[in-house]
């Protein structure tokens, strides 16, 4: 590194890095990968796309703003580009020297020693901002840290001004607690990344911001549609930095506009039932989010619905009610496999599932409905009839989809012999010895939902008792009608166990139920992912876009079959060799003093990212390229640091 670091025992040597590394690269902030090898918390105090993180807020440009605590002025950035001035209050004469070198070129910043005299500045300030991310420097325990930084806050703030912290979201207990023995606030905090590291307003006098008021136009304008930070490079080589106890949701704002979706589907279909006296009953997770929250379970992305058997064929006859952009679909419908349940569908949107990328089935956002049917009531029977509904799924499930990657719980020769088994009768007649079969139970006591098709296992079938569905009461599930069933807590403890109402922790892995695009078509982007079908069948040069985290996986499946003169790095990706695996490797510059038409090749995005790859081609004049995903299942991933990860265990 560049430079010696400032030496002085009030300052961290972190904080004497990020200040040296800002001095030696004479910038505020650094967009490259200079800091891949450092610690995360480095990287946020000098990433180029900290400064996004709150362009959200909506600051009036004619403000003032006192900014107190940004030791290495991690925030500063962001406040000034939208105040009109920014005063800094620091603990330290290094650290006065090294923040007022990194943004030497601001004329609106000023700084100042918060161990000196700041009576001048009280009641001067429209906003004060207070950097308490460091969250392990202040607590209940330990509160003179806090009020330290605090205080000057309070007093520099206008009568109306707002009081703003960044701070941990766990820590937002603690920091009620300590800001109620200042003064009576009024509070509301910001992650709208789902980052866990949130912006807390605090109001004495005045109105808190309201929602119609934030401003996601810088966002718009940069391209991004969630976190900055996901986009950039350094995320690739390093885990996402999450400032809570649980892992968030980092497409929170996306899943959102699919659950507005699902809600309407909901609505849509509760009123056809109640038009027809037909009980509807939320079941598996929805039941839970319900009696949870009145809504659905935080980091779900689906609704579960059920009905006995008699209401289910009643509802599959009205399936003229559903029209415009709503289809149920069935299997008997369409060709897809769900193993003997129901879907209803919004067709204007996507709801891709890996399952389906050659199928020409409908994938639009969705909601399940799940048929209820008796159980035998002897055991023997019953391990008869799962054995053979499995046989008839595995059937209906090769019929379907023919060749995959993906067999199931079977192995390739299992696999054959279905897929030509089941060509020796017509799909439309295994389904209906599949209906008869679902529909063959006798016991008056023992209820279930037979057409998961849980990987060929019989065992482990949940049951439920027909008296927890004797009674029902009318509830509201985000503006729909349903029917709680009186035995609730039964059903739910058959599913989950005893401990069905301890919120588990968000899991970065998590998959989603399919590629979501509130917005467009299924079919707009099932072509768009079928580009590279057939490739033996691809006359044209194949030209590949992406980031490179992928290109030697791309290049060893597809060298032989298709014919790429060359991989284009995508804009601002750094070009480090000429060819890879014997492949011209070119700038997106180069790329574009070739002046290609566009009927002349082939463009594929290539990418671990691909939506954001998308975006960006989009904004240089390359929209709707074919998408290429390495591995199908990716798309399906809740968190793009999860597939950054995937990718780091596949190069290793």
């Amino acid at each position: 590194m560049k430079g010696a670091l400032l030496k002085e025992d009030s300052i961290s040597q972190m904080d004497s890095l990020v200040l040296n590394y800002a001095k030696s690269f004479k910038k505020e902030f650094l967009d490259k990968e200079l800091l891949s090898e450092s610690r995360f918390e480095v990287f946020m105090a000098l990433s180029a796309v900290r400064k996004y993180e709150f362009f959200f807020y909506p600051i009036k440009q004619s403000a003032s703003c006192l900014l107190v605590g940004d030791n290495v002025g991690a925030l500063a950035g962001a406040l000034l580009d939208k105040c009109q001035s920014l005063h800094s209050l620091l603990p330290s004469p290094a650290l006065m020297q090294g923040v007022k070198e990194r943004f030497c070129k601001r004329k609106n910043f000023f700084v100042h020693d918060s161990f000196g005299d700041t009576s001048g500045l009280k009641g001067q300030f429209d906003y004060a901002a207070i950097n308490l991310e460091k969250h392990e420097q202040w607590s209940l325990d330990a509160p003179s840290a806090f009020f330290s930084l605090v205080n000057p806050a309070l007093q520099s703030l206008k009568k109306d001004g707002k009081l703003l912290i960044s701070l941990p979201a766990f820590k937002i207990p603690e920091l009620k607690e300590l800001l109620c023995q200042l003064a009576s606030f009024k509070m509301q905090a910001f992650d709208p990344f789902g980052m866990g590291l949130c912006l807390l307003e605090a109001v004495v006098d005045g109105n808190l911001t309201q929602e119609s008021d934030l401003d996601w136009s810088a966002y718009k304008m940069k391209g991004f549609f969630r976190s900055p930070l996901l986009n950039q490079k350094w995320i690739r080589e390093n885990d996402f930095p999450i400032w809570s106890e649980n892992e968030k949701d980092q497409d929170a704002q996306k899943i959102q506009e699919v659950k507005d979706v699902q809600i309407d589907l909901l609505k849509k279909l509760a009123r056809v039932c109640e038009e027809n006296g037909l009980t509807l009953y939320p079941i598996y997770g929805s039941l839970l989010g319900l009696m949870r929250g009145g809504s659905f379970i935080d980091g779900d992305d689906d609704i579960d619905v059920a009905l006995m058997r008699e209401d289910y064929e009643k509802l599959l006859s009205l399936k003229d009610a559903f029209s415009g952009e709503y289809f149920l679909q069935t299997p008997q419908n369409d060709n897809c496999f769900f193993g003997g349940y129901a879907k209803l569908r919004n067709s204007n949107t996507s709801a891709i599932h890996p399952q389906n990328w050659w199928v020409d089935c409908n994938e639009g956002i969705s909601i399940d409905i799940f048929p209820i049917d008796k159980a035998f009531s002897k055991n023997g029977n019953e391990k008869r009839r799962l054995r053979k509904i499995r046989f008839l799924q595995r059937l209906l499930f090769a019929y379907s989809y023919g060749y995959s990657r993906d067999f199931l719980d079977m192995k390739l020769l299992k696999w054959k012999a279905h897929k030509y088994l089941g060509k020796l009768f017509s799909r439309k007649k295994i389904l209906e010895k599949f209906e008869a079969l679902l529909k063959a139970g006798d016991s008056k006591s023992k209820l279930s939902i037979y057409t998961h098709y849980k990987n060929g296992q019989i065992k482990g079938q949940a049951y439920f008792s027909a008296a927890d569905f004797k009674k029902s009461v009318k509830l509201d599930f985000e503006g729909a009608s349903v029917s709680l069933p009186c035995g609730w807590k039964n059903i739910l403890q058959e599913r989950y166990g005893e401990s069905f109402m301890d919120l588990p922790q968000f899991n970065e892995w998590k998959f989603r139920h399919g590629f979501y695009d509130a917005k467009k078509p299924y079919s707009y982007w099932k072509n768009r992912f079928s580009g590279l079908k057939n490739p033996g069948a691809i006359k044209e040069d194949v030209v590949v876009f992406g980031d490179g985290s992928i290109f030697k996986a791309f290049i060893s499946y597809y060298k032989s079959r298709v014919n790429i003169p060359y991989m284009v790095l995508l804009p601002g990706e750094e070009k480090t060799d000429k060819s890879l695996m014997g492949v011209p490797l070119l700038s997106f510059e180069e790329f574009k003093e070739k002046n290609l038409s566009a009927g002349s090749y082939r463009g594929v995005i290539c990418s671990g990212d691909p939506l954001a790859a998308d975006a960006l081609l989009e904004k240089n004049s390359l929209p709707n390229l074919y998408i290429f995903w390495y591995d199908r299942y990716w798309m399906l991933f809740a968190n793009q640091s999860a597939v950054w990860k995937a990718i780091r265990n596949l190069e290793a």
